[in-house]
């Protein structure tokens, strides 16, 4: 289901508690802003950072292709953190 305003809130809130550095709760509310339907590359890349910083491979590799697939000016900078990823960098 697309719940705009949800998606958007979840990744405000994602994001500030990346700042706070309460990643596991940064992946949920990135989760969650995912699925209430964000398109916005910017929510999977932030959530594989995260993923990836909690060494949860699998997730953050997907994330990143997705926010890879996303047209727009995010799209470089997730091919990068994928390619990064999956060379072992």
């Amino acid at each position: 289901m697309r719940e705009p305003t949800l998606a958007l809130a979840q990744f405000g809130f994602g994001n500030a508690l990346v700042a706070t550095g309460e990643r596991r709760e940064a992946a949920r509310a990135l989760r969650r802003a995912v699925e209430a339907g964000s398109a916005f590359a910017a929510t999977w890349l932030n959530r594989g950072l995260v993923l990836r910083s909690l060494g949860r491979t699998d997730q953050a590799n997907d994330a990143l292709r997705r926010a890879a697939e996303i047209p727009g000016p995010l799209q470089e900078r997730a091919q990068q953190r994928l390619e990064e990823r999956l060379d072992g960098r």
